[in-house]
């Protein structure tokens, strides 16, 4: 059964090998492995075709830089598998990720498999055999309602995944925006019936230097309102109610936490995006406060941020001192 793999390269000369090489020596052999290069200035581009010469199954196509959002796009417009996943470049796969999770979605009628992931920094890790594997079966409603309440269950990112194809059918990923995972999360999850989930390692996620998720803040970061808005308005429909107070809330907390690092940052424009966030925040103020999961200690928070953001900075700076001494 074909397997599309799709893998967004930007500038990972370093990396790249190592995950091209992972999904390459799969024991599912049936798969196409699309590299999409976002328009790389290193040699990403030249070991993209590199591989594409040697290896019927690969193919590298090179856009202009226009960001994971659009090359994922690009890879789900060309695949022909009837699943699909997504790996990002400098990550890697241990050699039966797609073989388990595709076996995981055909054994339990599933469109969506998901495994666990061990974070690391420098070189190829080692693990350990793991005896005790947990597979469990969801609804996609039960997923829905654990988005907030157990982030390992079903967490936002895209590429530990296996997906069906037809999960993709009218679905395409928020371009121009760096958080399209958090966008598309619960279209994804409503596309389809049944998750199955396995706390086996099968993914290895690369915590680089330069990755967006560590990089310092940038206007950019702003995209998560924009990707929880639109989230707000996928779950309207009063069967979801329980997701959507989560969200909205949620919502707030990341205007607070936004408010608090641009008031702090050297923007010579800050005041126009701590306008707008203060405007967003009277907006939905009124709804917050009949949402039972913006709790006290949010509204606080919340209040410091806007307010009194000196004595959060002296509390960030306790808290230093003491995670230190530990």
């Amino acid at each position: 059964m074909l397997i599309s793999v799709i893998v967004p390269v930007y500038n990972v000369e370093k990396y790249l090998k190592r995950c091209i090489n992972s999904i390459i020596n799969q024991t599912h052999k049936d798969i196409e492995i699309i590299l999409i290069d976002d328009g790389s200035t290193d040699s990403s581009g030249k070991i993209c075709d590199e591989y594409s010469n040697t290896d019927t199954r690969i193919k590298a196509i090179h856009i202009q830089n226009s960001g994971a959002a659009r090359a994922r796009n690009v890879g789900l417009d060309i695949a022909k598998g009837e699943y699909i996943s997504f790996i990002d470049s400098d990550d890697y796969i241990l050699p039966d990720f797609l073989e388990k999770l595709l076996r995981l979605c055909i054994d339990n009628n599933a469109e969506i498999s998901k495994c666990e992931v061990i974070d690391f920094e420098r070189e190829d890790i080692k693990i350990t055999k793991q005896s005790d594997i947990k597979i469990n079966i969801y609804t996609s409603n039960e997923v829905l309602n654990t988005i907030y309440t157990d982030s390992k269950l079903f967490n936002v990112a895209i590429m530990n995944k296996l997906y069906k194809r037809n999960i993709f059918e009218n679905l395409r990923f928020k371009e121009g925006i760096i958080n399209e995972d958090e966008e598309i999360l619960c279209k994804i999850i409503l596309n389809s019936n049944k998750i199955v989930i396995t706390d086996e390692i099968l993914y290895c996620y690369f915590l680089s230097e330069g990755s967006i998720t560590r990089s310092e803040f940038r206007k950019k970061n702003l995209d998560i309102l924009t990707a929880l808005e639109l989230r707000l308005s996928q779950l309207e429909d009063e069967k979801y109610k329980k997701i959507y107070l989560q969200t909205q809330a949620d919502y707030m907390k990341k205007i607070g936490n936004l408010y608090y690092c641009i008031s702090i940052s050297k923007w010579e424009d800050k005041d126009k995006y701590l306008k707008e966030l203060n405007e967003k925040r009277k907006e939905i103020r009124n709804k917050v406060k009949k949402n039972k999961y913006f709790k006290t200690k949010d509204e606080i928070k919340l209040i410091l941020c806007f307010k009194f953001k000196y004595i959060l900075n002296l509390f960030y700076y306790v808290k230093s001192i003491l995670s230190r001494k530990d």
